[in-house]
């Protein structure tokens, strides 16, 4: 049916992407220069990227919140900007997988700038622990580079990225994109 046609479509979609997030990842170390920005859609980026980890947050028993009524544009790549956001709630689900049951994204425009703010109320950080270096993790079989992968795409456009420990709790990361002249 239409139903089973547009899940297929889907997932060869999201192959594809994860196919050149998979090529970005293997090329860390020595990252090439990608400088084509084109007009990207930040809400339909991350309806995508909760679409591709539904069932990840489903078999968690996390519950993913984002609620925007309008169309947020930039200048930008948009596979950077889901590969971001793909490790960023990826983080928060695995973080909150025993601790937590929520993630929360918000997105809002500030002068020249997109925030992007992914909170979750998983258990939190230390405060003394740069969760951006490369090989810091504190799961039992990860790799530590997920978040240094992040601040890496986050200042290849030219952004910031920061995380602090919640008011109620869990870890906020907040993204700060620029922009940019947009000509088209």
């Amino acid at each position: 049916g239409n139903d089973f046609k547009e899940d297929l479509n889907t997932i060869r979609t999201e192959l594809e992407d994860l196919t050149d997030i998979l090529n970005e990842i293997l090329l860390y170390a020595s990252p090439k220069n990608q400088t084509h920005y084109v007009k990207t859609d930040i809400k339909n980026i991350i309806e995508k990227t909760i679409r591709l980890l539904s069932k990840e947050a489903q078999n968690s028993g996390i519950e993913i919140q984002f609620d925007l009524d309008y169309e947020i544009v930039l200048n930008s790549i948009p596979s950077k900007i889901k590969e971001i956001l793909f490790n960023l709630i990826l983080n928060g689900i695995q973080a909150c997988k025993d601790e937590g049951n929520i993630i929360k994204i918000e997105v809002e425009e500030i002068d020249n700038n997109i925030i992007i703010k992914i909170k979750d109320n998983g258990p939190g950080i230390d405060s003394e622990e740069d969760v951006f270096e490369p090989f810091f993790t504190t799961k039992e079989n990860g790799t530590g580079l997920g978040l240094a992968i992040v601040k890496s795409k986050v200042d290849e456009l030219g952004g910031k990225i920061n995380a602090k420990n919640g008011n109620k709790g869990g870890v906020e990361f907040i993204v700060n994109l620029p922009k940019k002249d947009m000509a088209w």
